[in-house]
């Protein structure tokens, strides 16, 4: 019996009578991982004639087991010693010797050594190990295979012994040549297969392809989804059949009547094709790229096959009519079921279900739409006499074709059978090969459905139907494996076909190789798109970037919190389809991250690679992310320690070494440098503060400060220490014991650093010598925080020396103090008769100076020449002086005398006045700075005008000196006698003229200087009656009962004006005082009159301005009706009569007058003629403007005109070259006809 992977328990057997010629154990031989378990069971007689034990033999790694078992005449080569308790103790062998390098263990023998074409190299209980490929050993007992085949042949087979074996690479499937190692290497987990000889990895592929499958009994569509090995529904057809990719984008599917057409992701497309309401349904598909027509096989009425132009589709159902080529197939009343290629381009192979005679067949036929096929040469049953024959596929490259058939009457017992091509008269099924039956083993039902054949990977995929399965086998029929794992969504599968563009499990997404990356960095990775042959797809099909997705999954830092992070997906325009698409994260938090790349949105997959894990780092420390822990009080002489803990801008934790943070104190120190120690993710800084205060750390990293500084904590002061604290009662050794003579004690506590103390108790103060009567009684005071301070009343007179002594908790505060007190002095007179006559002679002449200054100002400001500008300021500037020393002498008189005398209703009322006399001074000051302000414009008013008074001052002086020598050479001439004395004293006319306008300005200029006087001082009479009301009459009331009541003020008890509480408040010495101001007060009087007298002769100076307003008015128009005769005059309008006896300064004075005339007449046309010539030139601006405008639509005209005549060019030319066009074509059918008639 032989046992080998199992675990058998053998109860109440026999073994008996067995004789083994060449073996191991004649009864029981337990081989590699086995567990058996022997109970009450004989061996006897049992021999082996040329082998290693008798009864039983036990391999290595087996484990055996005996209870109650005989043995009883069996033969063994060696005795062996047993456990007693087995009977027969020589019976049964498990050798487990540790043999050394060069050998291997050999039953009970021990040891023996490897044979040739093995090798051990350690000591061990495993057997011999073969000489790798590529190697070989012709010794026995080797550690290594000291032999290598040359490089011309390359190969040898695993246990070579001699190097004539050497030769080409023959590696088995699944496997392939690595040049670099010199050896066969099994291909990697995602290619697993490779055809026996692949030279490179490029022959490993993967029997994973992107399926699309059909199932007509689950009524969906369903897609193979490599993450989970199976299949997921992509959408819901109601009777799905043949399937097949029309385009890289468009999968069309029969259902019944119709083909539906859908994308890659499932998405319905629309209707491709539709038979409603014919009777006809659809079954197989096949598309022929090469002739852009589709294949359908229609089985219900007409049995034959359509072809569709996948060209005409343009999103609207093709029907019936759109039919290119239509053919029936050849047989007996056969219908079409599946469709397969043909051994040529031009022809089909196609499953036939006879309802005859219930058989089946393949046929085979032309393309109707192909010429170079013949029918009648072609069109024939390949194969009869099966049943339920189904799928049918061309193995061109083995010049055969596989047919599925299902059995129905041994029902998963189906076969795949391989036939040739070149058949020539029809053949029976039975007599084609076998490729393929029950593949996954005995006892493993199948029912081959649908067959496809991938040329380039040789593999052939068959459908499973009832057993929900999809099969690959190598084209010599080898099997493969399953595609899937597990069959998820793909139920029966009624056909099944293979998507030739991307195939995300094989596609890439190339990350750096390191898979460390800084935070809050982009990572961006490029996608190689592959298709199911692991070779980049083609620019046929579409990257389309929506379909795909990229995402990071990992903890947040510090917590258990998960947490996914979506990328994006980039397209680029200008690269190939496969190279188009690049994958971009950004990933904020550091840890291990779970890159996760999927492709497809309702069956999404991951490419290769996908899932991986990258590690992200933390980025720079980040100032503004810092963060710190420190105390905020803190007591003196302990360490102040702050903590940072340091972040990147992601709040991700840093450790970086080389960060070095600055700690600056605001207390005049240096700063200082802190570099992280080691990779902790926080850097300390420590002081020990001994000065107590409020303080501010600046914590800086890389010359920025962080974002939480500065720190603030504040150091609090000690316990107190009495050694360090001092104490006081003052600045001086003596005092005078005066009435309410007051002594200042105070201690100042202070720790041990030397900080002020302010609340601690035990503060106490003694002191001695307080009584006059018990000198050496000791007054305790306990002094408490934060001042610590004590007040001692002294008796009035009291002479004593004071002894003061400081104390805490009992420890003395410095040295006792002592304090000498003596009666005070008697009081000196502050104000001596000398001081009090200087004050009164001070403000009496000053007072009396003021008014004689403002009288005389005011005098002289009604000045009536034309430059009283001048004065004007002064009298205003002195008025501002006037008015502001006024109210300061208020204030000094209720500060000296009020202020002093009357603490009640009386002082209050002088106080309020006084602030009402800032009201009026602000008023009076006022007029004056407005009146200085308008002092220009007022001045002008006075003037008739600028040009008047230009050329009529002048001229008045001209005259004032043509008169005086007129009358010096009169007087020299008095001797001439007669008429010429006459005649001397006619005058000319202008000259009269000119004088009596002269005079006349003169006059006007006058009255409107009074005038502009008489308006200035009303005005400055009004804000002085203010003045007395605000002012002058409450202050010099209030100083009226001053004087008569005296220091008595206020203690009379008619006196409503005050209270009693100023008795007594007044010295003697404050009288003499206040008697200096008696003189201010009638200063004050004396303005208040003349103000009030001021303010009286308001109507009459009224009166007077608006008569003197009325003159002016007549005199001005007066003066300009001379005026405007003196022009005419000037100008020629009147000549002057002659004087013969004129002087000679007269007619010069009468010239020079003529030339100003001629010269302001020339003046005038001057003016006359610029005036025209800036109209003119106004007229020619606008003519120019006008002409620009007319140039602008000129031009405009122009271009359309050009414009015109290009279009026309233009047409010419087209008409031209049509012209010759059908002049060629006319010659051309002449010239045919030609032809024909020549050949006629």
């Amino acid at each position: 019996m032989y046992v080998k992977y199992s675990t058998v328990t053998l109860d109440e057997c026999e073994f008996t009578g067995n004789t083994l010629v060449l073996g191991y154990a004649a009864g029981l031989f337990v081989d590699d991982a086995s567990d058996v378990t022997v109970i009450r069971t004989v061996f006897r007689d049992n021999v082996v004639n040329s082998g290693y034990g008798g009864a039983i033999v036990c391999n290595i790694g087996a484990v055996l087991e005996l209870y109650g078992v005989g043995f009883s005449n069996n033969e063994v080569s060696e005795p062996l010693k047993v456990d007693s308790s087995v009977h027969n103790a020589f019976s049964y062998f498990c050798y487990t010797t540790a043999c050394p390098e060069g050998e291997e263990p050999f039953l009970y023998d021990g040891c023996v050594p490897c044979t040739a074409g093995s090798f051990s190299d350690s000591t061990s209980t495993s057997p011999c190990t073969p000489c790798p490929e590529g190697t070989y050993s012709s010794a026995t007992g080797a550690i290594e295979c000291t032999g290598t085949c040359p490089p011309e042949t390359p190969w040898s087979p695993e246990g070579t012994v001699v190097p004539r074996n050497c030769g080409e690479p023959q590696c088995a499937a699944n496997k392939y040549w690595a040049e670099s190692d010199q050896q066969c290497t099994s291909c990697p987990p995602h290619l697993e297969t490779s055809r026996a000889g692949s030279m490179s990895i490029a022959g490993c592929f993967s029997i994973r392809a992107s399926f699309f499958a059909s199932s007509m009994r689950s009524e969906r569509i369903s897609a193979f989804n490599a993450d989970e090995s199976n299949y997921k529904a992509i959408a819901d057809v109601s009777f799905p059949d043949g399937l097949t990719f029309i385009s890289p984008t468009m999968l069309i599917v029969g259902n019944y009547d119709e083909i539906l057409a859908f994308d890659a992701e499932g998405t319905p497309q629309g209707v491709f094709a539709s038979l409603r309401n014919t009777g006809k349904a659809f079954g197989g598909l096949i598309y022929l790229p090469d002739l852009h027509l589709v294949g359908v096989a229609e089985w219900q009425v007409n049995i034959e096959v359509f072809f569709f132009d996948v060209h005409d589709f343009d999103g609207t159902p093709l029907g019936l009519g759109d039919v290119v080529a239509r053919t029936s197939l050849p047989g007996f009343n056969t219908n079409p079921r599946y469709l397969s290629r043909g051994e040529n381009p031009d022809e089909l192979l196609a499953t036939n279900i006879n309802y005859a005679d219930f058989g089946t067949v393949v046929v085979r036929f032309c393309i109707p739409t192909e010429a170079t096929c013949n029918p009648a040469e072609r069109n024939m049953v390949l194969v009869d006499g099966g049943s339920d024959i189904v799928g049918v596929e061309v193995l061109l490259e083995k010049g055969t074709f596989l047919v599925s058939n299902r059995l129905p009457s041994n029902p998963g017992n189906g076969r795949v059978w391989e036939c040739p091509l070149d058949i020539t008269t029809t053949m029976n099924i039975y007599s084609c090969a076998l490729f393929a039956y029950q593949p996954e083993g005995d006892g493993w039902e199948w029912d081959p459905y649908q067959i496809h054949a991938d040329d380039e990977k040789g593999v052939v995929y068959v459908g499973d139907h009832d057993y929900m399965k999809i099969h690959a086998f190598f084209f010599d029929g080898t099997y493969l494996g399953r595609v899937e794992e597990m069959e998820g969504n793909l139920g029966a599968p009624t056909d099944f076909t293979i998507y030739e563009g991307a195939f995300p499990p094989l596609s890439t997404l190339e990350l750096p190789d390191s898979g460390v990356f800084e935070a809050g960095t982009d990572i961006t990775a490029p996608l190689t798109l592959k298709n199911h042959r692991n070779v980049p797809i083609g620019d046929e099909y579409p990257a389309r970037p929506g379909i795909y997705s990229i995402e990071a999954t990992g903890l947040i830092p510090g917590t258990n919190y998960s947490s996914t992070i979506t990328g994006s997906i980039e397209y680029k325009d200008d690269a190939p389809s496969s190279a188009a698409l690049t994958a971009s994260l950004n990933i904020p938090f550091v840890g291990d991250w779970t890159i996760s790349l999927t492709g497809g949105n309702s069956n999404p997959q991951s490419f290769f690679g996908s899932p991986t894990t990258i590690t992200v780092f933390p980025a720079p420390t980040d100032p503004a992310s810092c963060t710190t822990t420190s105390p905020t009080v803190i007591t003196a002489g302990s360490d102040f320690t702050a903590t940072v803990s340091t972040f990147d801008a992601f709040l991700n934790p840093t450790s970086h070494a080389a960060d070095t943070f600055s700690f600056a104190l605001d207390d005049g120190r240096p700063p200082s440098s802190v570099v992280r120690a080691g990779t902790s993710a926080s850097v300390v800084y420590s002081d020990t503060m001994t000065r107590a205060g409020s303080y501010e750390l600046e914590v800086i990293f890389h010359d920025e400060e962080i974002s939480v500084s500065p720190l603030n904590f504040d150091v609090l002061a000690a316990a107190p220490s009495a050694a360090a604290s001092t104490a006081s009662a003052g600045t001086t050794t003596s005092i005078e014991s005066a009435v309410d003579t007051a002594l200042q004690l105070q201690a100042f506590l202070h720790d041990e650093f030397g900080n002020e103390v302010f609340d601690a108790p035990g503060v106490v103060v003694n002191i001695q010598g307080l009584d006059p009567l018990d000198p050496a009684a000791v007054v305790e005071h306990v002094l408490e925080g934060p001042r610590y301070s004590h007040t001692v009343t002294v008796l009035q007179d009291l002479e004593a020396t004071l002894t003061i002594s400081f104390s805490l908790d009992g420890a003395p505060i410095g040295e006792p103090l002592e304090i000498s007190v003596s009666p005070p002095p008697p009081p000196e007179d502050p104000f001596s008769a000398n001081n009090v006559i200087f004050l009164a002679g001070v403000f009496f002449f000053g007072g009396l100076g003021i008014y004689y200054v403002y009288a005389h100002l005011t005098k002289t400001a009604n000045d009536t020449s034309l430059k009283t500008k001048a004065k004007e300021v002064r009298a205003n500037l002195f008025m501002i002086a006037v008015n502001v020393v006024d109210v300061l002498t208020d204030f000094l008189n209720w500060h000296i005398t009020i202020a002093r005398a009357c603490a009640g209703l009386v002082n209050h009322l002088y106080l309020g006045f006084a602030c009402a006399s800032v009201v009026g001074m602000l008023i009076a000051v006022s007029v004056s700075v407005l009146q200085l302000l308008h002092l220009k414009s007022d001045a002008d008013e006075i003037k008739t005008s600028e040009e008047l008074e230009a050329e009529f001052i002048p001229l008045k002086a001209r005259y004032k000196k043509v008169e005086a020598e007129a009358e010096a050479g009169g007087a020299q001439v008095q001797p001439v006698a007669g008429d010429a004395a006459a005649a001397a004293e006619d005058e000319d006319p202008v000259n009269a003229l000119e004088k009596k306008l002269l005079a006349r300005i003169e006059r006007i200029h006058t009255d409107k200087t009074e005038v502009f006087q008489m308006q200035r001082d009303q005005k400055r009479t009004i804000a002085g009656v203010i003045q007395i009301i605000v002012e002058d009459t409450p202050i010099t009331f209030i100083n009226v009962l001053y004087m008569v009541y005296g220091c008595d003020l206020g203690v009379g008890a008619g006196e409503p004006l005050d209270t009693v509480e100023d008795e007594n408040n007044c010295p003697p010495v404050q009288e003499r005082v206040g008697s200096v101001f008696i003189f201010t007060t009638m200063l004050t009087v004396a303005l208040a009159t003349k103000k009030v007298v001021s303010f009286r002769g308001l109507g009459a100076m009224k009166r007077n301005r608006e008569r003197l307003e009325r003159e002016i008015k007549g005199m001005e128009e007066e003066a300009g009706g001379w005026l405007a005769e003196l022009v005419r005059k000037r100008t020629g309008g009147e000549e002057p009569p002659a004087a013969e006896t004129r002087a000679p300064e007269s007619a010069s004075a009468e010239a020079e007058l003529r030339l100003a005339a001629g010269a302001e007449a020339e003046l005038r046309l001057a003016a006359d003629a610029a005036a025209s010539l800036r109209a003119e030139n106004e007229g020619l601006r606008r003519r120019n403007v006008g002409l620009a405008e007319e140039g602008g639509a000129l031009r405009a005209r122009l271009e359309e005109a050009e414009g015109r005549e290009r279009r026309m060019i233009e047409e010419k030319e087209a008409a031209e070259a049509g012209r010759a066009e059908l002049q060629r074509q006319a010659d051309e059918e002449i010239r045919v006809l030609m032809a024909e008639m020549e050949a006629g």
